[in-house]
């Protein structure tokens, strides 16, 4: 049976080829958006994720390798997944469906970690240096004398930053009580008698002297900084189950804290090293010409002029820094002092940390 049309009515035609390839294309673009905009939410979630991890946002390239590491993380578990699952299940598969999945899976990761980094109690929260001189000022005056044995240091005390700061401080304490001991060694007579006249009687007490002038130095280099303690204390906190951001801030407050005192004994130290220096050259230069010197009551005798202007001139520059380590010396140990009062605290307490 034929249809009959009305007149003037038409069949509907076809769309025009354009018109046909634009509505396919325009999808494609469409889903292409949809499925970027959830990639980048998933990588920000995942980074968002990576940087509460770390504890802050990373300043140096080792930080932002681990947090590019972490935000990466939920991506690539996600491809591994989806490439699992059509590995094993054979399904029909296209690019789309795995670029949706892998997609998803991502997001539904970042989603899943940052939820357990947010309910999970953070470790190491705790742990944090103290962000006021009030709060500074009572933490160290306790940790300082718990270190010093003045009170009883607390059993498992419930704030680590205040157990971690009580064994630094036990640490700089006992660094200064080393000093001191072997400080000691050179009170000796070569030592009291030092650019006087017994110190150049004898070719062996200008041995001696010069022997306990280059052990001086080895003992002043080896406690002219506080580094040593700084490196035990980075170590111990390293140890810590701590997140790196906390690591970091402990570690750079405690070093702002000391660093003035750092200075102050670099400081001496310099002035130090100058003075042992001219006092060694002085006296190898009087061991390498004993020939034209003596002692007669109580006074340098030398034999010819040309040694005489040139020993002056050294025992001179070696007495006049003698007398600059003196006064760096008292500077010091008043600092020390005005230090150590303000936490109801003496030198002797903090090691008889003088120099």
């Amino acid at each position: 049976m034929s249809t009959i049309l009305p007149p003037n009515m038409n069949l509907p035609s076809s769309p025009p080829p354009a018109e046909k390839a634009k509505s396919p294309m325009l999808r494609n673009l469409g889903w292409a958006i949809v499925l970027t905009i959830a990639l980048l939410l998933a990588l920000a979630v995942s980074f968002l994720n990576a940087v509460l991890q770390y504890g802050c946002l990373p300043t140096d390239e080792h930080g932002w390798a681990r947090v590019q590491g972490g935000t990466l993380g939920p991506f690539i578990l996600a491809c591994v997944v989806v490439g699992i699952y059509y590995t094993i299940r054979k399904a029909c598969r296209t690019r789309r469906k795995v670029a949706a999945f892998v997609v998803l899976w991502t997001l539904i990761f970042a989603l899943w970690t940052l939820i357990v980094t947010v309910v999970t109690p953070p470790i190491g929260i705790s742990a944090k240096w103290p962000r006021t001189d009030k709060e500074l000022g009572q933490l160290l005056a306790r940790a300082y004398k718990e270190a010093a044995g003045i009170i009883p240091a607390e059993q498992h005390a419930k704030d680590e930053d205040a157990g971690m700061m009580r064994d630094a401080f036990r640490d700089v304490i006992q660094f200064n009580q080393r000093y001191q001991q072997e400080a000691a060694q050179f009170q000796t007579p070569e030592m009291a008698n030092l650019f006087k006249a017994p110190s150049f009687r004898n070719r062996k007490t200008v041995e001696e002297t010069i022997r306990q002038l280059q052990t001086m130095a080895s003992v002043e280099s080896k406690y002219s900084s506080l580094e040593p303690v700084l490196a035990t204390f980075a170590d111990r906190v390293e140890k810590r189950d701590w997140r790196e951001g906390t690591k970091r801030g402990f570690l750079e407050g405690f070093r702002n804290a000391f660093q003035q005192q750092n200075d102050r004994r670099l400081a001496v130290y310099r002035v130090e090293r100058a003075w042992m220096d001219a006092s060694l050259d002085l006296y190898t230069f009087v061991l390498d010409n004993f020939s034209a010197f003596s002692v007669h009551r109580n006074t340098v005798v030398v034999s010819d002029n040309k040694t005489l202007a040139t020993f002056r001139q050294k025992l001179s520059a070696a007495t006049e820094l003698h007398q600059k380590v003196l006064r760096a010396s008292e500077v010091f140990e008043s600092q020390q002092k005005a230090e150590a009062a303000k936490y109801g605290l003496t030198p002797s307490d903090l090691g008889n940390p003088q120099r």
